[in-house]
């Protein structure tokens, strides 16, 4: 907690059963009994952890803001992917864990930075049939779109919730939307088990699975395959300026 003052807003709704975590629920509750004394509850003290799999990266305890920087700059390396140069095809292997579209998007927002613009990435996902069980029919009502679409005509997602229009973005990627002309930053196409159809409805592309083979074949140097996707984020390495 970094303010106090939050908790005013929130202690009528929010009880320490409320969290699925036991420890979180304990944490909250002894925030509130140290603000009804009239104390302080903002920690000064921060254990931050950094894994790598099932083995701890780093451990730093001390001060809030000094021990996230240094967690927050060895996580930088150790959960991103650092590329040199952009891609034009991405072919993004999603891990089997995901078996709708909802959960796995990671797999495209987590490479699109790494492709060039006017490139294609492409999500091979065979065991994702459904884009979403919860929120399906209302994605598919809106479709995936690029964020200035629905700023320019917000009328058309009234009433529709915000995480079902971030998501539909988060899919799309970046881009524009100008005289009335989407134009998406790259392509996003499916290669998973939602028919062609039912892509194109979505507003995205399609590519057969049966033809990842020639695909594969065709992979050049300006073509990234990315085994077990949506888990670690790939970023472009920041160029150094010519002094």
């Amino acid at each position: 907690m970094l303010d106090n003052g939050l908790l005013e807003d929130i202690q009528l709704k929010l009880r320490g059963d409320h969290f699925d975590g036991p420890l979180h629920g304990r944490v909250y509750e002894q925030i509130r009994r140290l603000v009804d004394k009239n104390m302080l509850a903002t920690p000064v003290t921060l254990v931050a952890v950094v894994t790598e799999g099932d083995a701890v990266a780093a451990l730093d305890v001390g001060d809030l803001g000094d021990a996230w920087a240094s967690s927050v700059a060895v996580a930088a390396e150790r959960h991103v992917v650092w590329h040199d140069r952009p891609y034009r095809r991405v072919l993004s292997y999603a891990l089997d864990i995901y078996d709708e579209l909802w959960t796995g998007a990671k797999a495209v927002y987590k490479l699109e930075p790494v492709v060039a613009d006017g490139g294609e990435l492409v999500v091979v996902a065979p065991g994702v049939a459904e884009v979403s069980r919860t929120h399906g029919r209302l994605i598919e009502q809106v479709g995936y779109h690029v964020l200035p679409y629905f700023l320019q005509q917000w009328d058309r997602v009234a009433g529709v919730p915000l995480a079902v229009v971030a998501h539909s973005t988060h899919v799309k990627g970046a881009g524009r939307y100008d005289d009335g002309r989407e134009l998406p930053r790259i392509e996003v196409a499916l290669a998973t088990g939602i028919p062609a159809d039912r892509c194109r409805r979505l507003n995205l592309g399609f590519v057969d699975p049966a033809g990842l083979r020639r695909r594969l074949r065709s992979a050049d140097h300006d073509t990234l395959v990315v085994h077990g996707s949506g888990e670690v984020l790939h970023r472009l390495r920041p160029q150094r300026r010519s002094p």
